[in-house]
Parts: C-alpha cells; sequence; structure tokens
C-alpha cells in the first residue's frame, strides 16, 4: 500500500463533480467536433476532384501561400506512416494509436503506382503533407469512417490514460465505461481492465473512521485460538468494539479453522437437538472480553440445519405452478406453530452463555410461492374461513418468445400475504420478548434492508413484512444492510439513503440504527470502501443515534480490514 491518499466524499462535492463533468462533455463535444470537420473536409476534397490535378488546383485557390512539390522531390517528406510511441498506455499496446492530427495517410490501393506528394501550409503555419494516390484510387467512404472511428477510440483511450495518471477515481470510471461501451471489441480493453483492477489498491483503508463499530466475522482468517486472540488484539487496536458471529454451521460451507468439527453440520453451542459442531461460542466470548470486545450472535429465523431430523415435521412448503403442487423446501416454516418453540428452545440454551446480544437476521421473509405447508394452509382457513386456491392467487404469463412465464397475483393473494405478514410480526414480537424477559441487560438487534422498507405493499407482496409492521418492535438497534441474507446483489444507493432517513424518522429516537457496510468483491477495493465509509459517516453526521458495522469477514473470498 502507497501512502495515504485524501479522497474527497461525493457528498461534500456536488459543485466539483459538476464541472468535472462538464470538463468531460466539453472534451468529447470537442474531439467530435474536429473529427467531423476532419471527414467533411476530407471526403469532400475526395468527392469533388477526380484527378491530383484538380486537387492541386483546389489547394492552390484555397491555400495561395502554399507551395507543391514534384513528386520525385523526397528531400522533406518524412514518413507519413510512423505512428506516435508517446508514453503511458502506447508502449504496452498493439493496438492502433489515435489518427496523427499532424499528418492525413489515405490508403493505398496499388501498390505498384507511385503516389504524390503535397506539401500545403495552412494559415497557423503548420505544414501539412497529404499522400495523394494515383488517379482513380481514392480510399472509399468506409476507410475514411474507420480512420474516424479510430481517431475517436484514440481520443477517450488518452482521456481516461490522464485520469487514471490524475488517480481521479470519478472521471477514470466515466471514461473507462464510455470507452468500453463504445468500442466494445477494442484490443485496449482487457489492458483497460487491468488498469481498472489495478487503481483501486493504491490507497490506504481509513480503519480510523470505524472506531466503534461493529464486525461481523463469519469465516476469520484465524487456524488457532491462539491466532484468533491476534485477530482480536488487532481489532482492538483499530478501534472495533464488538463482533456478530456466526452460530450455525452448514453443511458443504467452511468452518471456522480453529474448530474442532464433531458433526458436519449444526451449531456452536451446547443445544438440546444434539448437533454440536464444537462448543466454541462461550470461549470466543471470553477471549473477546479479554480484548474490550463485545459479542453479538447472529440468529437465524429459517435457515436452520437438519430440520427433517425433527420429530415434527417443521419445514415450509413451496407451490410449483408447472407441477400444479406445493414442495418441500428446507426452511423453516415460521407459520408452524411447532417452529416458535423451536427457536425459543435455542434461544433459551443460547441466552446461558455470557455473550452480550443476540441479533436476529433478516431472513424472517417469505417470498410469494413459500408458506404453504399443509399447517400454515390449515391454520389460514380456520382463522379466515376462506380455503386457499393457488389457481386463483397465482396466473402465470408468458413473458417473451423465450418460454419464461411470470406470475402474476391477485386480490386472494394479498389476503394471504397480509395474514402471513402478521403472524411473522408476531412471532418476532414473541421471541424478543422472551430474550428480554429472560436477559433484560441483552443487546437485540434485527437486520432488514431497504426493500423492506420503503413502501407500503410490495415489502409484504414480496417479503411478507414492511415498515408498518417492524417500527415497533421492542428491539434496541435496527441493522440496516445493503443486501439481504445470502445475497450478492446490493440495494440502489438512493433507496439505501431514502431508508435510512425514513427509518430514522418513524422508530423511536431512543433505538440505534447500525449502519452495515458490505464487505464485497466490490468494496475490496480500498478506495470503494473508503467512500462507502465516508457515505456512512456523513449518515452519523446528520442523524441521531446511527452506529456503524462492516461485514462479514471472509477468509474464502479475502474480505477483511486488518491484515
Amino acid at each position: 500500500m502507497g501512502a495515504t491518499k485524501t479522497h474527497r466524499s461525493l457528498i461534500d462535492l456536488p459543485k466539483y463533480n459538476t464541472m468535472k463533468e462538464q470538463r468531460l462533455k466539453i472534451s468529447i463535444f470537442l474531439s467530435l467536433f474536429l473529427t467531423a470537420f476532419l471527414a467533411v473536409l476530407v471526403s469532400g476534397c475526395m468527392s469533388s476532384k477526380s484527378s491530383p490535378h484538380q486537387l492541386e488546383a483546389y489547394y492552390s485557390s484555397h491555400y495561395p501561400e502554399e507551395q507543391v512539390r514534384k513528386p520525385n522531390d523526397r528531400t522533406e517528406s518524412k514518413s507519413l506512416k510512423k505512428a506516435k510511441s508517446g508514453s503511458g498506455f502506447w508502449k504496452s499496446s498493439s493496438a492502433k494509436p489515435p489518427l496523427d492530427l499532424e499528418s492525413i495517410e489515405l490508403k493505398q490501393e496499388d501498390q505498384q503506382a507511385e503516389p504524390e506528394i503535397h506539401a500545403v501550409t495552412a494559415q497557423g503555419g503548420k505544414r501539412h503533407e497529404i499522400l495523394i494516390p494515383p488517379v482513380n484510387r481514392y480510399a472509399a467512404d468506409d476507410d475514411i469512417s474507420q480512420n474516424t472511428a479510430s481517431m475517436i477510440e484514440g481520443k477517450i483511450f488518452n482521456l481516461v490514460e490522464d485520469a487514471y495518471r490524475k488517480r481521479d477515481y470519478n472521471e477514470f470510471i466515466k471514461l473507462y465505461s464510455l470507452f468500453v461501451e463504445s468500442f466494445p471489441h477494442s484490443s485496449q480493453k482487457s489492458f483497460l481492465d487491468e488498469k481498472r483492477r489495478d487503481f483501486f489498491y493504491r490507497e490506504n483503508l481509513q480503519i480510523e473512521k470505524l472506531r466503534g463499530a461493529m464486525l461481523e466475522l463469519s469465516y476469520p482468517n484465524a487456524k488457532s485460538l491462539d491466532e484468533l486472540n491476534n485477530y482480536f488484539e488487532r481489532l482492538k487496536e483499530n478501534g472495533i468494539s464488538s463482533i456478530q458471529v456466526d452460530v450455525v454451521q452448514f453443511l458443504g460451507e467452511p468452518v471456522f479453522l480453529f474448530a474442532n468439527p464433531k458433526k458436519g453440520e449444526g451449531y456452536y453451542f451446547s443445544n438440546s437437538h444434539n448437533l454440536i459442531v464444537d462448543d466454541l461460542l462461550s470461549r470466543i466470548t471470553k477471549m473477546a472480553h479479554s480484548n474490550d470486545l463485545k459479542v453479538f450472535a447472529s440468529f437465524p429465523l429459517r435457515h436452520h440445519p437438519r430440520l427433517g431430523d425433527n420429530s415434527e415435521f417443521l419445514m415450509d412448503e413451496s407451490w410449483n405452478a408447472f407441477q400444479n403442487r406445493t414442495s418441500i423446501n428446507p426452511k423453516l416454516d415460521l407459520l408452524n406453530p411447532a417452529s416458535r418453540a423451536y427457536l425459543m428452545n435455542l434461544l433459551k440454551e443460547l441466552l446461558l452463555l455470557d455473550v452480550d446480544g443476540i441479533v436476529f437476521r433478516d431472513d424472517f421473509t417469505y417470498e410469494r410461492t413459500e408458506g404453504f405447508s399443509m399447517v400454515a394452509m390449515n391454520r389460514y382457513q380456520t382463522e379466515t374461513g376462506q380455503p386457499i386456491s393457488f389457481n386463483s392467487m397465482f396466473v402465470p404469463v408468458r413473458t417473451g418468445h423465450s418460454g419464461e412465464f411470470e406470475m402474476l397475483t391477485g386480490d386472494e393473494f394479498q389476503n394471504v400475504a397480509l395474514w402471513r405478514t402478521r403472524e411473522i410480526t408476531q412471532l418476532l414480537w414473541d421471541l424478543i420478548s422472551f430474550v428480554k424477559t429472560n436477559r433484560s441487560d441483552l443487546f437485540v438487534g434485527l437486520e432488514v434492508t431497504p426493500e423492506m422498507l420503503l413502501d407500503q405493499y410490495d415489502p409484504m407482496k414480496w417479503y411478507s413484512t414492511g415498515m408498518h409492521y417492524l417500527k415497533d418492535l421492542n428491539v434496541d438497534s435496527f441493522v440496516l444492510k445493503w443486501r439481504k441474507y445470502k445475497s450478492e446483489n446490493e440495494s440502489d444507493e438512493k433507496d439505501y439513503s431514502l431508508a435510512v432517513r425514513q427509518l430514522r424518522e418513524q422508530i423511536s429516537p431512543q433505538k440505534e440504527i447500525y449502519l452495515k457496510i458490505p464487505l464485497s468483491q466490490i468494496t475490496k477495493n480500498t478506495i470503494e470502501l473508503n467512500r462507502k465509509i465516508d457515505t456512512h459517516n456523513e449518515f452519523q453526521n446528520e442523524f441521531s443515534s446511527i452506529k456503524i458495522a462492516i461485514g462479514p469477514v471472509d477468509r474464502t473470498k479475502r474480505l477483511d480490514i486488518v491484515n
């Protein structure tokens, strides 16, 4: 890592960015203007002159000071085929450089004939050499278009180079995107891609701005408990105040390297289901406390291992429109009253440990076709008096010639979604109250995403939740994430900003909001991560009771904030 560079936030510099965009537009406009002028000039000469002599006469009438050399006079001729080598990107690229504005070379179709060379002195004093092919051997229009495109490509390429050298991230990305969109098959693309990847590693992480933050640990790069302790020491030195730890292990997913697993999946604490991978959570907690770190346990709602081994059927079922029936999906059925008891038992055993808090995962939501187990459908009919008719709720509609279908929903589905949302909200109330009753000292958080909060009806339709149902829950904090549980897709920046404002306005001022910065392939780039940190710091300055979270740390993807 090089020396620390200061990058100003987009939020702080609207005028600065506007000026940058104007400069970019002016540069591109001038390039296109010069290109068009050149093309018109050359094509006009070609179309109006049928021979070199007529072309010579044309220049004589338009440029009185013109001096015409004889074809065999080569003493002042320079090589017109010499390309600019210059500095920077061109040295390492084999692609054709931009057209030299000092010379114009028309394509030569007859290699046997001897071309004529004319020297033209323009009003500015610059001397231009025009290579005139033999009679009736002029370049075609598509050749001129090709030269024009090459000049535009080179001009934009040089602008990208300039932004790269200046370390101007915004301009570099804009110009890079323009180049790739305009010239997708350019031989320079792979070279620019490499520069784009290299660009991001030239700035040190502003870790000092993460003081007091909560760090989510999924798969830390520690091969032993001693290494984990050293890792905790580095977190303490950098001002991290708490860690959020996964307590569930699934088959086929990475494990803690410092664990001694007895089972392929289960929990990292003792439990009555006899699903113990390794009783590590108590030791992790003790070690974290010795480094002044609080420990919050991540508690999933629907994602639990070995649900099929339970004595009572607890798995959810989804509607399959093509098979016209429901099929098992391996998530916990939150609409089954037995699932409530299952979660309560796990929480009871988790609360026996010396953890400082519990963060409920955002996986309590349902997709439209989920939540149709036999238990759930019987409950719905008993409590509402209405049976569930899938053919009335879901109407498949072909979306195009590819054979794909989109499921439309009607009023009957809205009734089911409303009932389902209320049942899930009630379950959350019960679980939170259970924790508060048994451990009043415990911190309780709930993960949410912008999509769950922004609209009054769509969140209920797509997620079986919404701001109206979440804002009054008795949690100490909401953890607002950029992406949903087990998803790599991040929310739009405008949506996230709007969700922060709405959440802060609609919940109690005493409740904290953790804004979680995602560690991902995007924020693996230090400049991008610093920009996320700056954006979240702006929210901290604007609103009260805002804290920062970041994660998850994942050694398998090389995602971390400390070395």
